[in-house]
């Protein structure tokens, strides 16, 4: 009787010890400074500027920068949980902007646009884009250290950003458009909010 209850305890301190070694794994997990090409990459994706409701579709804005910028926000998955990249998405909602869904884009699915792009007949010719490391915090970029999933000094450790090569500005922004319109139709939205 005695040696069972010592088994017994024996085995929930190794449960525990286990379940602990797991915490301490992730939190050592180092975010790799290269996006794999077949790693997921998460748009908070906002509506109404971002998505349609009448044709249920993501419009080409979801992975366009704004004026005179040339990075698009991204949550890379596989350094985070699909409740944490919905529960950002909800924190970045205002006013004129409600969070609508999650849409995976993979750094394999742009290499073909970025190839066409090298044509002089291609639309959107000169314009490429790649997905690059960029955690954050307080909203500026740790770029200078290695960053763990669960570094307490990195709000964003998973955080990256679709550069395009070039800034939204004047008829460069025509070119982006364009670009942007097929780079959507690669995109999967992986995640709807409940409409309320």
């Amino acid at each position: 009787m005695a040696l069972t209850l010592i088994l017994k305890l024996f085995h929930n301190f190794c449960k525990k010890l286990c379940t602990i070694s797991k915490i301490t794994l992730m939190q050592m997990q180092l975010v790799p400074r290269v996006i794999d090409e077949s790693e997921p990459c998460l748009r908070c994706v906002m509506h109404p500027m971002m998505f349609s409701e009448r044709k249920q579709k993501l419009k080409r804005e979801a992975i366009l920068p704004a004026p005179q910028r040339k990075d698009v926000s991204l949550l890379r998955l596989k350094y985070t949980s699909l409740d944490f990249c919905i529960s950002h998405g909800k924190k970045l909602s205002h006013e004129n902007a409600t969070f609508k869904c999650l849409a995976a884009i993979y750094l394999k699915d742009i290499t073909n646009l970025n190839n066409e792009s090298e044509t002089e007949c291609c639309p959107w010719a000169g314009i490429k884009v790649e997905i690059a490391y960029a955690p954050m915090h307080q909203g500026q970029y740790v770029l200078d250290k290695d960053v763990f999933v669960n570094d307490k000094n990195v709000e964003l450790p998973m955080h990256a950003d679709l550069l395009y090569n070039m800034i939204n500005e004047g008829d460069v922004s025509t070119r982006m458009r364009k670009f942007a319109t097929q780079l959507v139709k690669q995109m999967e939205v992986i995640y709807n909010e409940p409409s309320s």
